[in-house]
């Protein structure tokens, strides 16, 4: 599949989530204009993950994630 147009984002989109975390959620999305890899072009804007709270005790709060996708 290719993608030529992403639908266009607001300023609230970019408070939620930077740019950069966006992109790099996109596995078909491998290089931007012209042929740049994604890691090199925004990789050192990425957001690193955290997963220190790997827990199952009652009542501590469940890390979540916020994705962006591609349907179709």
């Amino acid at each position: 599949m290719q993608v030529s147009n992403l639908c266009p984002f607001t300023d609230r989109d970019f408070r939620i989530r930077c740019l950069a975390d966006r992109i790099q959620d996109l596995k078909n999305l491998l290089h931007l204009y012209p042929n740049t890899p994604k890691e090199v072009a925004f990789g050192k804007y990425w957001t690193r993950s955290s997963n220190t709270m790997q827990t199952n005790e009652p009542g501590v709060y469940v890390p979540h994630t916020l994705t962006m996708n591609i349907l179709g």
